[in-house]
């Protein structure tokens, strides 16, 4: 009875961190989908002749275009005191830019960095800005979390390897103990 006990709570132990782990996984790449780099472009610059110099770059999944005017708009969608703020004014300041989608394995503090520094120097190109330190802790945070789960997820499974190979070890030594109850009684062992 107790052994059963035992079993069932180590598997809903590792059902619950399977659960956790699923879940945590899908919630970081969430957050980490989250990194994308915007390129703001001063007004003489030439979206079209920068776009190929940007794809360039071995990070970049995903290039969009953003103009001024899809710019205001998305600004007065967010915000409901930029209409009042923005018709005011005479025209539209808000400049062009790039956003940038970046490949998985690309969203690390360190290429964040080296990507901002290279198109920093492209002719054209105003600010480049990434949220520096939301990609430091996002990246922080799931470094963490799998080293964790992975420490988790491998004492997990040893308890699991341990409770099945002393469970069969007792199933074993139960089998004999019946077999060795029976031959006192007389009945033939098969072998």
């Amino acid at each position: 009875m107790m052994r059963r006990g035992l079993n069932f709570i180590i598997f809903l132990v590792a059902g619950i961190f399977i659960l956790i782990e699923f879940n945590g996984i899908i919630g970081m790449e969430r957050l980490l989908n989250r990194i994308e780099v915007k390129v703001f472009l001063d007004d003489t610059a030439n979206p079209d002749s920068l776009t190929p110099e940007i794809k360039k770059e071995l990070g970049v999944k995903e290039l969009i275009f953003v103009s001024k005017g899809q710019a205001l708009q998305e600004f007065k969608g967010s915000f409901r005191r930029g209409v009042t703020l923005f018709s005011e004014a005479e025209e539209n300041p808000l400049p062009a830019s790039f956003r940038i989608i970046l490949k998985p394995s690309y969203r690390s503090p360190e290429y964040l960095d080296y990507l901002s520094h290279s198109l920093a120097i492209l002719k054209g190109i105003k600010e480049v800005i990434y949220g520096k330190e939301y990609a430091r802790n996002i990246w922080a945070i799931s470094k963490y979390f799998v080293w964790t789960s992975y420490g988790i997820g491998g004492l997990l499974f040893f308890l699991l390897i341990l409770t099945l190979s002393s469970t069969s070890n007792q199933n074993i030594l139960a089998v004999k103990r019946d077999a060795d109850l029976l031959k006192s009684f007389g009945y033939p062992s098969r072998r």
